[in-house]
């Protein structure tokens, strides 16, 4: 999704609780801290700042917060939303499709995460909840995230799901597995299929250290306990929702190596000139550099993280 200029864009991280347990997913599953926001202060509190919002809501999995589609059903009267879901809460999904205006909702985004689905035995309520939507009226966006383990069965489930009307994409993995960071370890051949399925999203985040970025100006992020901070790398904080919170009047510099937002969407000018692309690959080294440091002295200290990549490393084997 791209981020237009003209407009403001949220995002909400409105729970961590999921009921899915894929094996190459790193986020906790539980609330650490949450304060029940309603839709119409979250309303109140937007159009103080602006009336062109679009919210973007995100989990864990969104409908298993309580009240989420009155929540929804506050939003649209002023707002866009875009959902990202995976689908499973049957009925749920069928009554936010009665329920909601899809005009008024920019995008569903849905994960396949076959694993889950097999494991579970309900792919055709995936494939049925799908359809629904879209014969709503819903423009609805399928992926599948390209585990290391399943790069060998995407074109099959693909193939499958297209046979049944459904268009699936493949997203890129972002995480340690065999010793490798990904997505930067993957093939050449996967990075050329990544990129020619996700045209303008570049699958790896650019880093814009430095860079005027308009992240707190017209992007913001609503954490789970209402604090509204500059972006997801960010935690600068610019308010709550119950309190209020206000934007920043002009573009500031970006302060993380690993942009996790929308990259170029937000920056105000393209870095660097012709030395852009050797910029970003020593930035790419530096994060990376980072990240392994950091994760190598986390897995020595707490031995659950260890254990947790060395389940990753065990290969899925397909039904």
């Amino acid at each position: 999704m791209i981020v237009r200029q003209d407009s403001l864009y949220a995002l909400w991280d409105i729970t961590r609780e999921c009921n899915f347990n894929c094996s190459y997913c790193c986020s906790p599953r539980k609330n650490s801290r949450s304060a029940r926001i309603s839709g119409r202060r979250l309303s109140e509190a937007l159009g103080e700042n602006g009336k062109n919002w679009t919210i973007h809501i995100s989990g864990g999995e969104p409908f298993l917060y309580p009240g989420f589609i009155e929540i929804c059903r506050e939003l649209t009267k002023e707002f866009q939303i875009k959902v990202n879901s995976n689908l499973s809460l049957n009925s749920e999904v069928v009554e936010f499709s009665n329920s909601i205006n899809p005009s008024r909702v920019e995008l569903i985004e849905t994960s396949l995460h076959i694993e889950e689905r097999e494991r579970l035995g309900n792919l055709e309520d995936f494939i049925r909840n799908v359809l629904l939507l879209k014969s709503r009226g819903f423009k609805v966006g399928v992926k599948a995230v390209l585990h290391p383990a399943f790069i060998e069965r995407f074109q099959g489930d693909r193939q499958y799901l297209e046979s049944r009307g459904v268009k699936l994409f493949p997203k890129p993995f972002k995480g340690s597995y065999s010793g490798k960071i990904y997505p930067k370890a993957y093939p050449a051949q996967i990075k050329e299929f990544l990129l020619s399925n996700t045209p303008g999203n570049p699958f790896y985040p650019f880093c814009f250290k430095g860079i005027n970025c308009r992240a707190g100006k017209t992007f913001i992020r609503i954490n789970l306990d209402g604090v509204v901070t500059r972006c997801l790398d960010d935690s600068a904080v610019l308010g709550n929702i119950n309190d209020g919170f206000r934007l920043k009047d002009a573009p500031a510099p970006c302060r993380s190596y690993r942009c996790s937002c929308f990259g170029y969407d937000l920056i105000t000018r393209k870095p660097f000139g012709k030395s852009e692309s050797n910029y970003n690959l020593f930035c790419h080294f530096l994060s990376n550099l980072k990240y392994m440091s950091i994760r190598r002295f986390l897995s020595r200290t707490f031995p659950f993280i260890r254990r947790k990549e060395d389940n990753l490393e065990k290969p899925y084997e397909p039904r």
